[in-house]
This record gives structure tokens, C-alpha cells and sequence, in this order.
């Protein structure tokens, strides 16, 4: 079971405690998007929610519920405004690569529900990926230590 995430960012760069330090305002397009599949596991989806909502630079969760026999869980509340649940017919990992039409941000990271990283580490690798933006920026979690 080998599960990954990876980035497809727009060209931006951001120091992360400048924006903190100046509360500064930023735009959808200085900003990514995640797309979570989720299958049957609630608690892990709701503590990730809680998680990502906190991050500054995350515009919007889509959680691809692959598992059209059950309803998800609800939204936490401090996830709601950052949270879209996207709804399939079919049970595939492949549902986190059909096009969502609501997604508003060119940079997307694609992340499994059981996974949690730091915001400060999804805001370094944003700017590294921003330092070369033709190619795919990315880690292997359940290998990091």
C-alpha cells in the first residue's frame, strides 16, 4: 500500500512568517488546494480536516468520498468554510484525478486521509516547488522519519 502525495503548483513565492508577522491578504491564486480520498475511515478524515483548516496557505479541501453506500461525516466546524466533499458513483483511487469544476487554484496537492504534515512543511515545499515549477515537488510520509 504505497501512499503519496504530490503538488502541481502555479509560479508564486512566499516567505510564510512574513505573511504571519504582516497579516497580509492572500489571493486564490497565491494559494493550493488539497484533494483527500477518503474511504470508510471518519475519525482519520475529521482529524486531517481539523488539521489542514489551519493552514494559511490551503484555499480549499475537496475530499473525494469514495463510498457511495455511506454518508461522509460532517464537516467540523472549523473545517466548514475550507471544505467541499465531492461525490463519485464508483470506488476508485483514480476518483482523485477527475477534474473538479469548483477548483479554483492551479496548485493542488493530492494527499491520503491518513496523513498529516506540518503547514510550515506544505508551505517549504510550495517554495520549492515555485523555485522549479515544470516539475513535480512531493514526499513520501509513511517513509519520513
Amino acid at each position: 500500500n504505497l501512499s503519496f502525495c504530490f503538488f502541481i503548483f502555479t509560479k508564486f513565492i512566499l516567505d510564510y512568517s512574513i505573511i504571519q508577522s504582516q497579516n497580509w491578504t492572500i489571493t486564490s491564486e497565491q494559494k493550493f488546494s488539497l484533494i483527500i480520498p477518503s474511504f470508510r475511515r471518519n475519525g482519520l478524515l475529521i482529524q486531517v480536516l481539523n488539521h489542514y483548516s489551519q493552514c494559511l496557505l490551503i484555499e480549499k479541501i475537496f475530499v473525494v468520498w469514495d463510498d457511495p453506500d455511506n454518508e461522509p461525516p460532517k464537516i467540523p466546524f472549523s473545517a466548514l468554510s475550507k471544505t467541499e466533499y465531492i461525490f463519485y458513483n464508483s470506488t476508485s483511487l483514480n476518483n482523485r484525478f477527475i477534474p473538479i469544476i469548483s477548483l479554483k487554484t492551479t496548485a493542488v496537492l493530492s494527499i491520503d486521509d491518513d496523513i498529516i504534515i506540518q503547514c510550515s512543511d506544505l508551505y517549504s515545499a510550495f517554495q520549492v516547488w515555485n523555485s522549479q515549477p515544470d516539475t513535480i515537488v512531493g514526499f513520501f510520509p509513511r517513509l519520513h522519519s
